[in-house]
């Protein structure tokens, strides 16, 4: 009997810490998130999707001399939406930049032989 109630003390102990981490890590997230958002941001916006549209349309930066097909933009603006299917966030795709490549010379040299001798 003894056992018994070590065991349901334990346990009961055991749920109150995890209900006790999960209760910080919400209140943590909530702060977070409350600074990464500026006033003002399209995100603020509750006016609906028509500000959204006018933000995007008057935001527009790229440019001919950027080298961005418009497809290719197209193409990375749905890559997103699809990433941040469900979520309410109100996002615009303000830059691309390209960024270089990390991996070494020999091991694109052999990436691209390897792909070549299955062609």
């Amino acid at each position: 009997m003894n056992s018994l109630v070590v065991t349901l003390v334990g346990m009961f102990v055991v749920f109150c810490v995890l209900l006790l981490i999960v209760l910080c890590i919400v209140i943590y997230s909530r702060l977070v998130r409350g600074k990464t958002q500026k006033p003002g941001s399209v995100g603020n916006n509750s006016a609906g999707s028509n500000n959204a549209e006018n933000a995007a349309s008057e935001n527009d930066t790229f440019s001919p001399a950027d080298n961005i097909n418009p497809e290719l933009l197209a193409v990375i603006t749905a890559a997103v939406a699809a990433s941040l299917q469900g979520t309410n966030i109100r996002y615009t795709v303000r830059s691309i930049k390209r960024i270089g490549h990390t991996t070494p010379v020999w091991n694109v040299a052999g990436r691209n032989e390897y792909i070549l001798s299955r062609l």
